[in-house]
């Protein structure tokens, strides 16, 4: 992927995009590259692995330092107080707070990492981010639903499920900041959703029309692409796709794509159909499952805390005896 990151820049002409766009895969891959060649113990596992939950607890004190309080009070989305545009403080909250739901499945003291997920879930609805608040429910009631090792415990984990997503409508809808930020935009999806008038509120026009241009412009540039970061440039939007499947057809090309998600499909399909899964593997399905529904909705593949997510994903599949469940990840004992 450097190579063909490199030749879709020089096809593209090596304009400002492109170039930009070059240096940020470069970033990513050398950052999956360093990470996936350090990670061969469970020990520096564990470091990588918590390093995104750090990350996560230093964004968000970052934006309660640095984002006025009059802004958490309103309809404003946060993170343009320190530079982060909503929807990608939004996908590192959602990451982060998977995370700590990974951790408490598989070490005994559940209580620091439950109550950094509900933060990070806190921080999900602040940014009004549709698609991380439909993944992050995805990913709790997957874990425990399916994920469940004890089987009898499905019925009062659904029971618990409902009156917890019933107790965060209650909060969103009657919290006029909240309401603002992130409930406005779930109702007039909603509203889209059943409308059986055909009206649209116009909230998903936009990425409609993106998701549009981007098919057409895969389907004109067949095999080879419209070059790295070129989606906004062609289009005249000066803005990506919104679509990770789509941005990365439309730069690399059907053939580079497919080589591209090969290994997601690949690790999706084995946890997906292996018979007995661990609690280890079940959370490394419930991240890839999360992962799939937020490339549909966000243009991930120049972000690092996608690429560690995934390394990390990768070595339990790869590495059997890397399995987290047998130890309870003991090193954690060193933080909790």
């Amino acid at each position: 992927m450097f190579f063909a990151s490199f030749i879709s820049c020089i096809f593209a002409g090596f304009n400002y995009a492109g170039a930009y766009t070059l240096l940020n895969v470069v970033q990513v891959y050398l950052i999956g590259y360093v990470a996936y060649g350090f990670i061969d113990t469970k020990e520096k596992y564990n470091i990588v692995f918590l390093s995104i939950i750090l990350g996560g607890v230093v964004l968000a004190l970052r934006l309660l330092i640095h984002t006025p309080i009059s802004v958490w009070r309103t309809w404003e989305r946060i993170g343009e107080a320190i530079g982060y545009n909503a929807n990608d403080v939004g996908n590192k909250a959602l990451i982060s707070g998977v995370s700590c739901l990974f951790l408490s499945r598989n070490t005994k003291k559940k209580i620091l990492p439950l109550l950094l997920m509900v933060s990070f879930f806190a921080l999900v609805l602040f940014s009004g981010s549709r698609k991380d608040l439909l993944c992050f429910i995805v990913a709790v009631v997957f874990t425990y639903t399916f994920g469940l090792k004890n089987k009898r415990l499905l019925i009062p984990s659904i029971a618990a499920i409902l009156l917890l997503l019933f107790v965060t409508y209650k909060i969103v809808f009657s919290n006029i900041s909240l309401y603002q930020t992130i409930g406005r935009r779930i109702e007039m999806t909603l509203n889209d959703f059943f409308a059986s008038d055909g009206r649209s509120s116009g909230l998903d026009d936009l990425r409609l029309l993106y998701a549009r241009t981007a098919a057409s412009l895969i389907y004109e540039s067949g095999f080879f692409g419209i070059g790295l970061g070129q989606f906004g440039v062609v289009s005249g939007f000066n803005v990506y796709s919104h679509c990770d499947y789509l941005e990365v057809a439309c730069s690399y090309g059907l053939f580079i794509s497919v080589f591209y998600y090969s290994p997601f499909i690949y690790y999706l399909w084995i946890l997906l159909f292996k018979k007995k899964k661990t609690i280890t593997e079940y959370s490394a399905l419930t991240s890839m499952i999360v992962l799939a529904v937020l490339f549909f909705t966000m243009v991930t593949y120049t972000s690092a805390f996608v690429m560690i997510l995934f390394v990390l994903i990768s070595k339990i599949i790869l590495l059997p005896n890397l399995s987290l469940e047998s130890n309870k990840i003991e090193h954690y004992k060193i933080l909790f």
